[in-house]
Order: C-alpha cells, then sequence, then structure tokens
C-alpha cells in the first residue's frame, strides 16, 4: 500500500491525479486513465462535502490487489450515505460518483471515526456505461 497526504484545497484533486502513476506501480493505460479519474472525483469530493476546515487533511491510499487496484479517500467529514443517482444530462456537476460507480468493479463507503470512501479499479476489464 501507498499513501499519501493531501490538502483540503482545491489543489488537491490535480496532486493526487499525478501521484496515482507512481502510486499504482504499472498498469495497462486504460487503467491508469480509469484510475486517475476515479481518484480525482473521490478526492474532490472529499475536498468539496467531507473536510470540515482548511486545516483539515485527506488522506489517499493506493493498493495494488491481484486483480484491481483500490483507491481510498480518507477524511474527517461527516460522512455520507452513498447513493448513485445520474444527474440530468444538462447538468455541468454531479457526476463524480456516477463516474465512479461506471468505472470501478465495486466501491463504499466505511465509517471508523473518519470516512473511507474506496473503490477498485480492475486490471483487466473495465465497465461500459
Amino acid at each position: 500500500m501507498e499513501a499519501r497526504t493531501l490538502p483540503v484545497a482545491p489543489e488537491a484533486s490535480g496532486q493526487a491525479r499525478r501521484d496515482v502513476e507512481e502510486m499504482a506501480g504499472p498498469v495497462p493505460p486504460s487503467v491508469l486513465d480509469d484510475l486517475r479519474v476515479v481518484t480525482s472525483e473521490l478526492v474532490a469530493n472529499a475536498v468539496t462535502h467531507a473536510a470540515s476546515t482548511r486545516s483539515d487533511e485527506i488522506e489517499l491510499r493506493i493498493t495494488r490487489l491481484r486483480t484491481c487496484i483500490r483507491v481510498e479517500v480518507i477524511d474527517h467529514g461527516p460522512g455520507f450515505y452513498p447513493s448513485v443517482p445520474r444527474p440530468p444530462s444538462s447538468r455541468t456537476s454531479g457526476w463524480g460518483l456516477y463516474l465512479v460507480d461506471k468505472l470501478t468493479a465495486r466501491w463504499g463507503v466505511e465509517y471508523d471515526g473518519a470516512t473511507r470512501v474506496w473503490a477498485e479499479v480492475p486490471l483487466l476489464w473495465s465497465k461500459s456505461a
């Protein structure tokens, strides 16, 4: 497992996208693309919705498993109940968890004093929309 600490700031998503390649190790280009999107969306959600102050930090963990890459984003916000409504096509925001759902084999939320949102990007196949 590789772990990084990110600031609760708009630049956190960009930093996470840059970090994911190094943290995941060698993967096919299509998997790397999916990892970047999933990681960026999860970090952006943590920055926007979960963290209570700019002094909080977000932890990004990447674990390479036999069949997938597991992404975990941990923050100290209040958490949420996962749902994946499809936003209207005319909306330009609100697509984050919809994209996470489409690009991963599975994902979820755990609570243990912090909020941990995790997702598993398959190494061998990709979900289709």
